[in-house]
């Protein structure tokens, strides 16, 4: 029932959903880690989402490119 639900939504607004559920996994993700430790920086926050997010989808060596870029930049958490 939900599936034919969601199914029956525009493209355009289960898109818009699947961003939300995105926007507050990744706010929840990090809300843990600042948890864990109240006193994380900034950089290393930055590469601590990264790994758990992201980092099973990359090799060590992609992993340790993306994280040099991550120190580099100051991008929004």
């Amino acid at each position: 029932m939900y599936r034919r639900m969601l199914l029956a939504l525009p493209p355009v607004d289960r898109l818009k959903m699947a961003g939300r559920m995105f926007s507050d996994s990744r706010a929840l993700v990090r809300a843990g880690i600042v948890h864990e430790r109240p006193q994380i920086s900034e950089n290393e926050l930055r590469i601590e989402l990264f790994q758990r997010l992201y980092g099973h989808d990359f090799t060590e060596l992609e992993q340790e490119s993306i994280i040099k870029t991550l120190t580099q930049t100051k991008s929004p958490l």
